[in-house]
């Protein structure tokens, strides 16, 4: 039969909750198993065949000594599309394979994801790449849902009084300002397990790092809020507020 050769890339994280989400794997070729005889299996003793798996045969390692063997099963390369290295994987082939026919399509309701890895190891992403989202098909992801890529606000120290003359005893307040999220590619979802995502990138305007934000399109030049702008019950009755000065 055919096979189809791969290897455990990494496994990925939450980067939120730290739960294990999947494992990234990395198909490297098409193998395919050759006819061959097994005289060592076939010349087994009866007193073999009782105790031993039917795939199994002893090796005399010395007089005290005798170990269960199996004959390994030779393969022929098909097809390498990277390199096969010894410890690889063997997924069975069925025959069947399904056609790459996708309708894409907005998602249907509030996406709020990451780029959790770009295939073939790399940093940074462009078109027609394929990166890991941890979001899947229990977050509302499916195959042709299209998500869109932000490069996700930051936040920056201003001196918003500005005092170019300085009175003695004079403050000067200085507060965050948040700069809102850009837009930076489209990418479709092609594949999806419970809470990770397989997605290819159609357009890419600028690098698509690991980390950046995947979400509805039309959100460009949004101020994403996350956990670190959400208001949080105060510990008393009475909310708090921290305000950082800058004295003159």
């Amino acid at each position: 039969g055919r096979d189809l050769t791969y290897r455990v890339n990494k496994n990925i994280t939450d980067p939120e909750t730290g739960k294990l989400l999947g494992q990234e794997v990395v198909f490297s070729g098409i193998a395919n198993t050759l006819p061959y005889t097994d005289s060592a299996l076939e010349n087994r003793t009866r007193a073999s065949d009782e105790k031993l798996k039917s795939n199994e045969y002893y090796t005399q390692v010395n007089k005290a000594m005798k170990l269960r063997t199996q004959s390994a099963q030779p393969l022929v390369i098909e097809e390498a599309v990277s390199e096969i290295r010894k410890g690889d994987f063997l997924l069975k082939m069925d025959g069947e394979t399904e056609p790459f026919q996708i309708m894409p399509y907005a998602p249907t309701q509030h996406i709020d994801g990451k780029v959790m890895s770009i295939l073939d190891g790399v940093h940074e992403a462009g078109q027609f790449q394929t990166v890991t989202l941890n979001k899947g098909s229990a977050d509302g992801l499916d195959k042709g849902t299209v998500v869109s890529l932000y490069k996700r606000g930051r936040q920056v120290r201003v001196n918003l009084s500005n005092n170019l003359i300085r009175k003695p005893k004079d403050k000067d307040t200085v507060e965050l300002v948040s700069i809102p999220a850009e837009e930076i590619g489209l990418a479709m979802v092609y594949r999806t397990s419970d809470h990770l995502a397989s997605a290819i990138i159609l357009e890419s305007l600028n690098s698509i790092s690991i980390g950046d934000t995947a979400s509805e399109p039309g959100r460009d030049l949004d101020n994403m809020a996350d956990e670190k702008t959400m208001d949080k019950p105060a510990e008393d009755e009475q909310e708090r507020e921290i305000e950082l000065e800058v004295r003159s």
